[in-house]
């Protein structure tokens, strides 16, 4: 069984039915068997929301992106559990130094 662990954003921690409302969390630190990752939470709405403001260009990119039903933390454990089930993500890139 692969060690997984999420560490919340301060402002998720503090305000999780906003952030829920927002239907967006960034900045999530994910960390399986030792590897580091920095990940995105949007839900359906905010993906909506984001494609309509593509007013700079013709699309929206953010990297490490898992679109949830709902931006909760039983919603982000499960999507998190589910595709580091059997190995990285292809396209789930390791962070960088994440620092302290």
């Amino acid at each position: 069984m692969k060690r997984i662990s999420l560490e919340f954003p301060d402002e998720f921690l503090k305000w999780p039915d906003d952030m829920r409302i927002k239907g967006f969390v960034d900045d999530v630190r994910v960390t399986v068997d030792g590897v580091r990752y920095r990940i995105s939470f949007y839900d359906v709405d905010r993906v909506r929301y984001e494609a309509a403001q593509c007013e700079v260009g013709p699309c929206y990119f953010v990297r490490n992106l898992v679109i949830v039903p709902e931006v909760t933390e039983q919603c982000m454990v499960e999507a998190v559990e589910h595709l580091f089930r059997d190995g990285q993500p292809p396209d789930c890139l390791p962070a960088p130094d994440l620092g302290a």
